[in-house]
């Protein structure tokens, strides 16, 4: 209990002085017309605290995992990849150039760590295994690079990722997978949506890479150790961001744009056109949850694949 209670102080502490880190680390994100809605400059806080309640789970438990090298890979891949972040959102990387730099970053982690080949494909509405090989590395890291994107793009109002992570922590936790860490890691989440509420703190890239990836990887393992059997469970999870992460690059490569450029083209921009902020919230993680809750209860993982498909479609057509 002690440690809780360590971790709760810390977490009291970032909060009480989260502006003065934001200046002394110079992490601010401007307002931008093009991209974004919010009209004054915001601390790019909430990465850090849920990345430093990470750090603190690893000092305190020595490891994360029994293998040491499954361990080891891990800790160092979350901190590039939150670092990348951090610089990404200090410098703005070119699209092109961290897209290549997230390949590479991945790259290693996917190839030395044999739990994390999506060699063989399970779907809920298909009999057979599908073994797909030499090509389960490929495979492995394009689904990690997409959601990574996803839950990026995902990103654009407040609490929307942070509740949306919570909810996904909250089935790992009940799914008795690394409780400690998902603990730890919520109670970071839980102290930048206190901030990020009252729009004191936005996620950054370097949260949203490192909060994706760490859902990633575990829904990987979970399938790999047969925790979730089907393929398609897992993409119910992902489904509305990845539905907005398609059609946004569709449109934007009809539309001769690079498929990373920004717009306020995304789901939460178009419902924030007819309604309310908290509308928009509620619309949005109920139309996330509710599958979810009933393919769980009452399985037919497909149908709910497919009745969220039709409800984002008809969402997106009638704003659009």
């Amino acid at each position: 209990m002690e440690i809780y209670l360590f971790l709760f102080l810390f977490n009291l502490i970032f909060l009480i002085f989260n502006k003065s880190i934001a200046n002394i680390l110079n992490l601010y994100d401007s307002p931008n017309a093009e991209r974004k809605i919010h009209k004054s400059s915001i601390p790019i806080t909430g990465g850090l605290i849920i990345f430093l309640n990470f750090l603190i789970f690893y000092i305190y438990a020595g490891k994360i995992f029994d293998n040491n090298l499954n361990s080891n890979l891990f800790l160092i891949t979350s901190i590039i990849l939150f670092l990348l972040g951090i610089i990404d959102d200090k410098f703005d990387i070119q699209s092109n150039i961290k897209f290549l730099l997230l390949t590479l970053i991945i790259f290693p982690i996917v190839y030395l760590d044999q739990g994390l080949h999506l060699d063989n494909i399970r779907l809920s509405f298909l009999d057979n295994e599908y073994n797909i090989g030499k090509f389960g590395i490929a495979w492995t890291i394009l689904c990690l690079l997409l959601f990574i994107n996803a839950l990026n793009m995902f990103d654009g109002i407040n609490l929307q990722v942070g509740l949306y992570s919570l909810f996904i922590l909250t089935f790992f936790i009940l799914s008795n997978l690394n409780i400690t860490l998902f603990i730890f890691i919520f109670i970071g989440i839980l102290s930048f949506l206190f901030l990020n509420f009252k729009s004191k703190s936005f996620l950054g890239d370097g949260g949203s890479y490192l909060i994706a990836f760490i859902i990633g990887y575990s829904f990987i393992k979970m399938y790999d150790a047969k925790i979730i059997y089907y393929a398609d469970q897992i993409v119910l999870f992902m489904v509305i961001p990845g539905y907005d992460l398609m059609r946004l690059f569709a449109i934007r490569i009809l539309n001769k744009k690079n498929p990373f450029s920004a717009d306020k083209n995304h789901l939460h921009h178009l419902l924030l056109t007819r309604f309310p902020y908290y509308a928009v919230i509620t619309i949005i993680q109920l139309l996330v949850f509710v599958p979810i809750i009933f393919s769980i209860l009452f399985g037919h993982t497909l149908f709910f694949i497919f009745i969220s498909l039709i409800i984002y479609t008809f969402i997106v057509y009638r704003l659009s």
